[in-house]
């Protein structure tokens, strides 16, 4: 199937977020599912390995609208990562799951949300928030009750920041993760949930454990999968490809008109 890219803005507390948007070219006057794609933590849309990217064109080539974002302060997207916060995050979010669900072609109540480690702590909240929400994919981002992150501190031009893989960010951003209930958010989902990550990624067994046993207690439909030698951004071809197909092949199978 022949596909559509173009740039796109959403807006979200003032601030300009740049992104991509990759749908089907023929017959787009049919309604069909989306689904938002979020990076990791200091990110952008095309990381991790061009890996965004190429899932963006698989979704959009098995009949989806695939829209991916930077997040304030990382890509191309409006703001500095020493200023970013965990609300800005989420208000960027929804703005952007806003933006999908209103963009003609796109069955509003047929979405999906794909979270790559942080994203998937913000993929949590908009499912657990919003009923539009059908299915959440969850790459290499295990869902827990609290977070706890707290990295050493230094002083710069008189703010107390972290440094972050050559990048500053604030206090304020670590500060803002107290508020944050990933799990008990993504309980309220009336969705399915995938969750694929590599078993040499530093997640433990036993958060993938309490995960699970959650997800039962729940009755909330899942698959959880793990990618053998797999590291946290599944940085080998074979593992890339395998995430990928894993992902299209399961949300065919949620989303009704894909």
């Amino acid at each position: 199937m022949t596909i559509y890219r173009e740039p796109v803005v959403v807006t979200s507390q003032g601030g300009r977020l740049f992104g991509v948007l990759d749908r089907p070219l023929e017959d787009t006057s049919a309604m069909g599912p989306g689904v938002l794609i979020l990076h990791g933590f200091l990110g952008s849309k095309d990381q991790p390995h061009r890996m965004l990217v190429d899932l963006a064109t698989a979704l959009a080539q098995a009949g989806l609208v695939a829209l991916r974002i930077d997040l304030p302060g990382r890509g191309d997207s409006q703001g500095e990562s020493v200023d970013i916060t965990v609300d800005g995050d989420l208000a960027a979010a929804r703005a952007a799951l806003d933006y999908l669900a209103a963009l003609p072609g796109v069955d509003a109540q047929q979405l999906a949300v794909l979270g790559f480690s942080w994203g998937g702590v913000l993929g949590a909240h908009l499912a657990g928030e919003s009923r539009r929400v059908r299915a959440t994919v969850f790459w290499s981002s295990i869902p827990t009750e609290r977070l706890v992150w707290r990295p050493e501190m230094t002083e710069v031009n008189g703010r107390e920041v972290a440094e972050q893989w050559a990048m500053l960010v604030g206090r304020q951003f670590y500060d803002g993760m107290d508020q944050l209930r990933p799990l008990a958010s993504l309980l309220q989902t009336t969705g399915a949930v995938l969750a694929i990550y590599g078993t040499a990624d530093e997640i433990q067994s036993e958060e993938i454990a309490a995960f699970q046993h959650a997800l039962l207690e729940g009755r909330i439909p899942h698959e959880i999968v793990a990618i053998e030698g797999a590291d946290h951004i599944f940085f080998r071809y074979a593992w890339k490809r395998e995430v990928i197909e894993r992902t299209v092949a399961w949300l065919a199978g949620i989303l009704p008109s894909i």
